[in-house]
């Protein structure tokens, strides 16, 4: 099992490593092809679509391989309680994006397509889950990240003018080559057409219980998610889309920093359900978070030296105004990495609701901090509050982790 473990964490490394690169190189090209302007919109569209998958998925994956993995007897209960919920949120990710189409994305409607797809995919992926697959997730990750970049860099190769709406058609192209993926590596366990044979299976103490524990797995990522995604909104309102396309150049330096690391949560999670509560693996994770946070300090110390130099240089003179908010996020980055990682384990026991208050009270000090902080600092106010918010819910969610 031990040996699976590393196994598992070497893979989703090495997947990890390569999908981090691609996304930045993915990020350099489209700022350099689109211009501030153009990031900053296409920036906003992902980010809107993402929230919207995050909402609906609402911790649907997780439940279901947890509930199959300590009640199979139940497997019925379970999967009938799964497609209900499959074919409520695609209704509800619609209903989303077509109110969200009336702002921002009313020139890009056919990225409603993408909706049922994703969210389809996402319900799909809890066989891997179950099944301790995480080669599969990685996969997954690895299509969505480098198919997109992968055609749009080729049709400016051969001569296309790119834009946003060319790097919009390669992302819904590698969102249905996922569909077919998942599809393929999960049928024999996974029956779209079986749906009307398990809803027969009513059971609504059973459904309650199921919508309870997708609360506690969905609503702290969905805070999470939130917390992170609040200062595009509120750049783009405030200071504009030139603005964003800047702050997102900030935001996915940080996120580099902690895209390998915060994985390693799934991984955990998944070896978690296998140990089934067991204290000595807590004891281990948090002693490995520990560890790992004296050597990202020092590590986070040099990359913010070599962000002086390198996003005037890789990014151009227009994006210089990307690196002080860079710098200002690493403190924050630092306390997501460790937060992920303890909370991996943590809801492999069934308590991923423990960092639902934290979760609010750093969504609320950054509300209130972007509203103080941008009219008078810019880019640089979002960055500092998204750092103070993601301390504080660290500092709160770890006290908390340590008394269980």
């Amino acid at each position: 099992m031990k040996s699976k473990f590393k196994k598992n964490i070497m893979s989703t490394l090495g997947f990890n490593v390569l999908v981090m690169l691609v996304l930045f190189f993915q990020g350099v090209f489209t700022a350099k092809t689109l211009g501030a302007e153009g990031k900053g919109e296409l920036a906003y569209i992902i980010n809107v679509l993402n929230i919207i998958f995050l909402i609906c998925g609402f911790g649907v994956r997780q439940t279901t391989s947890f509930l199959l993995r300590n009640r199979p007897k139940l497997k019925n209960e379970i999967w009938s309680s799964h497609y209900c919920f499959l074919y409520f949120s695609i209704f509800l990710g619609l209903i989303i994006f077509w109110v969200f189409s009336f702002f921002k994305i009313d020139s890009y409607y056919w990225l409603g397509m993408v909706i049922p797809i994703s969210i389809y995919t996402n319900f799909k992926t809890s066989v891997f889950l179950l099944d301790n697959n995480i080669n599969g997730i990685n996969v997954c990750k690895f299509i969505i990240a480098v198919i997109p970049f992968s055609i749009f860099a080729t049709l400016f190769i051969f001569g296309f003018d790119v834009s946003v709406y060319y790097y919009l058609i390669s992302y819904t192209f590698a969102h249905i080559l996922n569909l077919i993926y998942v599809t393929y590596c999960t049928e024999s366990n996974y029956y779209l057409f079986k749906v009307s044979d398990n809803l027969r299976a009513k059971n609504t103490v059973f459904l309650k219980a199921f919508i309870k524990h997708c609360f506690l797995f969905g609503m702290p990522l969905v805070l999470f998610t939130f917390n992170f995604k609040l200062d595009y909104f509120f750049v783009e309102y405030l200071l504009g889309p030139s603005s964003l396309g800047i702050y997102s150049v900030s935001t996915s330096l940080a996120e580099l920093t902690w895209a390998i690391p915060t994985v390693l949560s799934f991984v955990i999670f998944s070896e978690g359900l296998s140990k089934k509560g067991s204290q000595a693996f807590k004891i281990e994770i948090e002693k490995k978070a520990k560890l790992l946070s004296l050597v990202l300090v020092p590590a986070f110390i040099l990359y913010s030296f070599i962000l002086w130099k390198a996003i005037p240089l890789i990014y151009g003179n227009e994006f210089t105004l990307s690196v002080i908010p860079s710098i200002f996020l690493l403190p924050g980055a630092l306390c997501i990495i460790i937060f992920n990682i303890l909370h991996g384990e943590a809801s492999s026991r069934g308590r991923s609701g423990d960092c639902i208050l934290p979760l609010i009270f750093g969504l609320i000090l950054n509300t209130i901090f972007n509203m103080i902080f941008i009219p008078y600092l810019g880019v640089i106010g979002a960055s500092v509050s998204s750092s103070l918010s993601y301390f504080f819910s660290f500092m709160i969610y770890y006290r908390r982790y340590r008394k269980e």
